[in-house]
This record gives structure tokens, C-alpha cells and sequence, in this order.
């Protein structure tokens, strides 16, 4: 899954680099294109931290202190 996932948001960076390219070279207006090329860049770094984050936030909801000695 960690695969996929790092494939899925470095194919995020590369959409969000065609369509800012997409708008200077003028299939659309570049205003377009850094607004779109920005959403996409923003999407890929949202997913990527969600998941690779979301373990840690469960292990810390599970926190129990270490038990040093025996009583």
C-alpha cells in the first residue's frame, strides 16, 4: 500500500506540472494553468501526509507509560 501511495501523489506532482506547462505553452490561460498546477501540488501533499501520518496518531491514542520496576 505504501507503494501505491507514493505512485499515486508523485503522479499528483507530475499532473500538477503538465497542467501549469499545459497553460504557458496556451492550450488554456496561464492563470488557469498555476491555479491548477498549485490544487494539485496542494491534493498531493494533503494525501501524503494523511497517510503516512495516520499510524503514528493511532499508536499515540493507544499511549500507555512504561512500567519501570514491579511494585
Amino acid at each position: 500500500m505504501v507503494r501505491f501511495m507514493n505512485a499515486f501523489t508523485v503522479m499528483l506532482y507530475g499532473l500538477a506540472v503538465l497542467v501549469f506547462v499545459g497553460g504557458l505553452v496556451g492550450g488554456y490561460s496561464w492563470k488557469l494553468g498555476l491555479v491548477g498546477g498549485i490544487a494539485l501540488s496542494v491534493a498531493g501533499v494533503t494525501l501524503r501526509v494523511y497517510t503516512f501520518t495516520r499510524d503514528e496518531d493511532e499508536e499515540f491514542g493507544a499511549y500507555e507509560p512504561r512500567q519501570l520496576y514491579e511494585r
